[in-house]
């Protein structure tokens, strides 16, 4: 397996797994709702379950959380070249810089770490990816926002995100 993930990594995309609780049969691109300043993203939400990640399957029996909602599993193939893909800790602060915004209930608190401006992310990406889990970035004051994300994962709200 690990083989396979190096070759695919290397091909300029990634295999990632989508659960849920019921087959998805197609994604509707058009029905994910527009990025919104905040801490998590919306759109296609994809499991990095390779050989040695803290992917979502893993975290919800480790959490007894959704366990109804790992009955199916659909891979996908993410385009990297589309895909922020966040690894480090220096990259993650990097991100926070770059796209921090204001609370948008609270404006004279200035530049949060709990907000990002998503809708400038998505002008750039297709989707952005955090793997390896940066448990270290968790709960670190600088990067707020990633305090929501449990595990290695990605969000594509374009379907430039996925390859073939």
């Amino acid at each position: 397996m690990a083989e396979q993930s190096e070759l695919t990594v290397s091909q300029g995309t990634l295999v990632m797994t989508h659960w849920s609780r019921h087959p998805l049969l197609e994604v509707r691109w058009d029905a994910i709702p527009a990025q919104i300043r905040g801490p998590k993203p919306r759109g296609l939400w994809l499991s990095d379950e390779r050989d040695g990640q803290r992917g979502w399957k893993e975290w919800c029996k480790a959490e007894g959380f959704r366990l109804r909602d790992l009955r199916h599993g659909r891979q996908f193939r993410l385009n990297l070249s589309r895909t922020l893909w966040i690894q480090s800790a220096r990259e993650m602060d990097q991100f926070t810089e770059d796209y921090r915004t204001d609370d948008p209930v609270n404006s004279v608190s200035g530049p949060s770490t709990y907000f990002i401006d998503r809708p400038q992310v998505a002008q750039r990406w297709a989707g952005i990816l955090i793997t390896p889990h940066r448990q270290d970035r968790r709960l670190a004051g600088s990067s707020r926002w990633y305090y929501g994300w449990d595990c290695a994962s990605a969000c594509v709200w374009s379907p430039e995100g996925i390859a073939g």
